[in-house]
């Protein structure tokens, strides 16, 4: 239990001495064509839905994962519930524009693992070269652990967030199931 709650002050001290250099998220002005928009309106109901559930009270960011892990019941709100809720509300709109969207985690197995929903056009880039391709990388990161909200991310923005990468990012299959 010790060794859990100085990982837990160790990982919010982290997020919170890094937030003064840390990207952005785009404002809805910045997100171009109509796709993004449309995929952005998608994002927007789906959160909003979420916090919404009856059967179910959520919260987001380091100091939610906290109460997550210690209220445990019906307190959801970890990267990865918040990934999964987030692809099975906005799978249908991004299918609708002719993009795909999969899961991308950063500092996989290590106490600052963290999901999100990736999103891209597949006419720009596949699913084998997104991470693989040259800066600026195409593609864009639906991420409502982080703020608490319906954020997209440019993915090299993403990637760069000041969390101590340990490990580089990489894609995930979605969905992908996790217990209860």
């Amino acid at each position: 239990m010790c060794v859990w709650y100085f990982s837990c002050i160790c990982a919010v001290l982290v997020g919170v001495t890094g937030a003064g250099c840390a990207p952005a998220p785009l404002a809805r002005s910045d997100l171009g064509g109509p796709e993004l928009r449309a995929i952005h309106d998608a994002f927007v109901r789906t959160v909003a839905r979420t916090y919404a559930d009856p059967d179910r009270s959520w919260s987001s960011g380091w100091a939610g994962n906290v109460w997550v892990n210690f209220a445990g019941g019906t307190n959801r709100g970890l990267c990865y519930e918040w990934r999964d809720a987030v692809y099975d509300g906005v799978k249908d709109a991004v299918a609708a524009r002719g993009w795909d969207l999969t899961g991308i985690a950063i500092n996989v197995g290590t106490g600052s693992e963290h999901h999100a929903v990736l999103v891209f056009d597949p006419r720009v880039v596949g699913r084998e070269r997104l991470l693989a391709q040259p800066a600026p990388r195409h593609g864009y990161v639906l991420d409502a652990w982080l703020r608490g909200g319906p954020d997209i991310w440019r993915l090299d923005d993403w990637v760069n967030i000041p969390l101590g990468i340990v490990r580089p990012a990489e894609l995930e299959d979605l969905p992908y199931a996790y217990p209860g």
